[in-house]
């Protein structure tokens, strides 16, 4: 998981708060991207994970539109321990390329922060500005990098 960071080609891209979100969410097994893979339906199971209930763990996280370029993440959440944060953006449930993070995403002391930018990618598929947008975030431990919580977050708003 630790690839996704600042790596414009990688397969983990990065994105405000409200109420309670609509999450989906669950734990699971040690992700290992792989971001030399040319053929993005490898990297599906991503923008699929199983749904778990994200109540124990007071997930409040926003992902919109802001601008013509940018998806910010923004909220809160309960975790028993720290934690690193990576995450994918999904368009109409495949991987997007061209929508990487911006900054490195930070999940401290239980505030979410995390921006996307739009950049040209020949991977995946073209932004198209009426697809469904979803943000897959990976809480990982950090003694062992395995995660902690999956949530996956619609992304409201459209680019302008």
């Amino acid at each position: 998981m630790a690839v996704a960071c600042g790596d414009t080609e990688s397969p983990l891209p990065s994105s405000s708060p409200t109420t309670a979100s609509t999450a989906e969410a669950t734990p699971g097994p040690a992700l290992t991207p792989t971001p030399t893979v040319s053929n993005a339906s490898a990297l599906l199971g991503y923008c699929d994970p199983p749904a778990m209930d994200t109540t124990p763990f007071e997930l409040e996280v926003k992902a919109e539109w802001q601008g013509k370029d940018r998806i910010v993440i923004e909220g809160s959440v309960l975790l028993s321990e720290p934690v690193s944060l990576q995450y994918v953006i999904c368009q109409d449930g495949e991987l997007s390329f061209s929508l990487v993070p911006a900054r490195q995403p930070e999940a401290k002391d239980g505030e979410i922060t995390a921006e996307s930018k739009l950049v040209p990618s020949e991977r995946g598929p073209a932004v198209n500005p009426d697809a469904k947008f979803e943000a897959v975030l990976f809480f990982l431990r950090q003694d062992i990098h395995t995660p902690l919580l999956i949530a996956k977050i619609p992304v409201e708003g459209r680019p302008e």
